[in-house]
Order: structure tokens, then C-alpha cells, then sequence
């Protein structure tokens, strides 16, 4: 990355057990060995014992069938991970369904509980005019103003920042994406789409439309120890 990490602090420096944990010669084989509601205790005991602060951006389009959903894993997120400690962004635009009434019944229900969120709406549309990515950029933009915002004028940073769109979220999937990303010191973690392909007999990664490695070459549609190209992306 091009800076350090807020906060981050080298999991093997720990002493002990959860040096072999987290860190050391022994951590993925230890890891490895903790499968089940064990292995997310022990990610659920890190990351609160952790007190980092996390800022959640979220882009919503006609998503009155996913949001009751998002709701209910934020919260779950929320309440592990401390709600003092966490910062909701939503912005919605363009949706002709009832997202936006769903939204402000979210909104009175976060304040309810004390996270803190803010919520923004518009009518815009990409219209006929507007490329596909450029306007993505633009609405997953909007969503992470507040991230500024609070910088600017409070002084406030975050250690991690979680994007998230109109999708089912898992909150042991969200909680892991999240406790990977410290572990591995990451720049950036995803979560990876596959489906399975009947020929091959095996799941083969999905989405490789932009996933790219360390050179900028794209991912294969293969099986997982088989996407990269480049060694050092396959080996991370």
C-alpha cells in the first residue's frame, strides 16, 4: 500500500496463543485447524477487542427487495464491531420502487441505536448520455463523500472503509472480509464471484470482466489455484 495502515499493528508481535494465531510460522496451519462457529469467535473476539473504526459506503438502486437484508446484517456488523465504532454512508439514486420509504424507516431505526448514518437521495439517472463506468464512478463517489467530509471538517479517519451495493449480504462473510483485510495488511480486500462449470466439474471464478492481478493482467474463468498469472498475486 502507499502508507501504513491506521492502527495496524503486526498480528505476530502478539505473545502466546494468539501469537500462533494471527501471526508467526504457525498461523495458517493453526488457522487452518479452527473451521465452523469456532473460527468466527475467534474473528468476532478480534475485531472487538481491536476497537478499529469502520465506514460502511453504499450505493442502492431499486433495492426495496434486498434492503430489509442489509439492514439486518449491519446491525449484526454493527453490534460486533462496536456501533460507536462504525459510520454508515448510503446514497440512492433513481429508484422508481419503494427504497426510498424503506431508507427513512432505516434511518430512524440506526439513530434508534445510536449509529451513526447518512443518508442521501436523488432522482438521477444514468440517462442515455452517460458511459457505464464513468457514472458508476460518479454514484460510488457520492457514497463515500461523508468519508471526506468528516476528515475535513472533524478531523475523523477511519481504519477501514467497507463498500457494499444491493446485495444479500452474509454478516460471518462481511466479518471475515474485514478481519482478512487486517491480517493481511491489505490494501484492498473482495469478496470473489464463482459459479460451477459443467465441463470442468469444479466452481471457476466469475467476474473477470475487471479483476485484475498485481500487472494488470486479467483473471482466468478457472478454477481457484489456477486464476492468476502472476506468481506473486497466486501466492497472496
Amino acid at each position: 500500500r502507499y502508507a501504513p495502515l491506521v492502527g495496524y499493528k503486526k498480528p505476530w508481535s502478539n505473545s502466546g496463543w494468539l501469537r500462533k494465531l494471527f501471526g508467526g510460522s504457525d498461523a495458517h496451519s493453526t488457522m487452518a485447524s479452527i473451521t465452523g462457529n469456532d473460527r468466527m469467535d475467534v474473528i468476532k473476539r478480534d475485531l472487538q477487542a481491536r476497537q478499529h473504526k469502520y465506514f460502511f459506503a453504499i450505493n442502492l438502486y431499486n433495492s426495496f427487495d434486498v434492503i430489509p437484508d442489509i439492514f439486518a446484517t449491519l446491525f449484526r456488523a454493527a453490534a460486533i464491531l462496536g456501533y460507536h465504532n462504525v459510520f454508515v454512508s448510503i446514497y440512492e439514486n433513481g429508484s422508481n420502487d419503494q427504497t426510498k420509504a424503506l431508507l427513512k424507516i432505516f434511518d430512524a431505526l440506526a439513530r434508534t441505536v445510536g449509529l451513526r448514518i447518512i443518508i442521501r437521495t436523488s432522482m438521477r439517472t444514468r440517462g442515455l448520455f452517460n458511459h457505464r463506468i464513468e457514472y458508476l464512478a460518479e454514484v460510488r463517489n457520492a457514497a463515500m463523500l461523508p468519508l471526506h467530509e468528516l476528515r475535513d471538517n472533524d478531523g475523523e479517519v477511519f481504519d477501514s472503509v467497507v463498500f457494499m451495493n444491493d446485495i444479500l449480504p452474509c454478516v460471518d462473510d462481511l466479518l471475515e472480509l474485514i478481519w482478512q483485510s487486517r491480517r493481511q495488511n491489505a490494501g484492498i480486500t473482495c469478496a470473489a464471484d464463482y459459479m460451477y462449470h459443467d465441463d470442468i466439474g469444479a466452481p471457476v471464478f466469475y467476474d473477470n470482466w475487471v479483476a485484475r492481478d498485481i500487472n494488470g493482467t486479467a483473471l482466468e474463468n478457472a478454477p481457484f489455484e489456477q486464476i492468476f498469472h502472476h506468481t506473486e498475486s497466486n501466492h497472496r
